[in-house]
């Protein structure tokens, strides 16, 4: 099989070798990901001139990134160097990011959490439209997987990130981990209610996970009453605002 390969991997170069045409570098991609585990080091001025052409960029950034995970050597600077020439291949890890990191292994959930967080502070609207967008991939199932991209989401203080799919999130997750979700929440309340208010459809969402992290709780076996009374407290507090207040009497029908 190897024989195979290295034939292939020759004959590749040799198509490529100086082409400056960008559908011959758009057709070959799979070839690439198949040799990349073979020989990355061989495919490195590939990486090098694909990342030239914008329509390739986002696809050479995940190939990049996934090299990375796999400890290719010297995928990480080519990663930079992508990330240096395209938006797009930043926002490209970000999903990479959440795709991979509920494997098991420490080392590659180190490398994803640390991808997750490279451009949290950029505004970048595609940059910006994947963090947003990123909680649509997590599942519900996974939750306490994802509890640190939560929580580093909602620690960077960007204006820029729109809340409703990660308190969408929150919702679906809160059943089966009340205090975890709770917990952030609170997160949310104490530095980003700015963008809670700003959007009168999330005025909905902070009540409803709110009632759903107690209704969660009170169904338990054994209560836990200090939780339970923090959240009353917290139902209290977002009804002494006016923007929570009209949903409020509705929400608790739910109850």
């Amino acid at each position: 099989m190897n024989i195979d390969k290295e034939r292939t991997l020759q004959l590749f170069l040799k198509l490529i070798n100086n082409s400056q045409n960008v559908e011959i570098y758009e057709s070959s991609i799979r070839i690439v990901q198949y040799l990349s585990d073979y020989n990355f080091e061989a495919l490195q001025s590939y990486f090098r001139e694909a990342m030239k052409f914008d329509k390739l960029q986002r696809k050479v950034s995940v190939m990049l990134a996934v090299a990375w995970l796999k400890n290719h050597k010297n995928s990480y600077s080519l990663l930079q160097e992508a990330w240096e020439i395209s938006d797009e291949a930043k926002a490209a890890v970000i999903d990479v990011a959440v795709r991979n990191y509920t494997y098991n292994e420490a080392k590659v959930k180190n490398k994803c959490y640390a991808l997750y967080r490279k451009f949290l502070n950029e505004r970048n609207d595609k940059i910006v439209k994947e963090y947003n967008n990123s909680f649509l991939f997590m599942n519900e199932n996974s939750f306490k997987f994802y509890a640190d991209f939560l929580l580093a989401f909602i620690n960077i203080n960007n204006p820029q990130h729109d809340l409703h799919y990660f308190l969408e999130y929150l919702l679906k997750c809160c059943k089966r981990n009340p205090i975890e979700c709770f917990n952030l929440l609170i997160e949310v309340k104490n530095k980003r209610t700015y963008a809670i208010i700003k959007n009168a459809y999330y005025a909905a969402l902070p009540l409803k996970i709110t009632i759903g992290t107690y209704n969660a709780l009170n169904e338990k076996k054994e209560l836990d009453i200090p939780y339970l009374n923090k959240i009353l407290d917290l139902f209290d507090e977002l009804l002494q605002s006016n923007i929570f207040k009209h949903k409020a009497l509705y929400e608790l029908d739910s109850i």
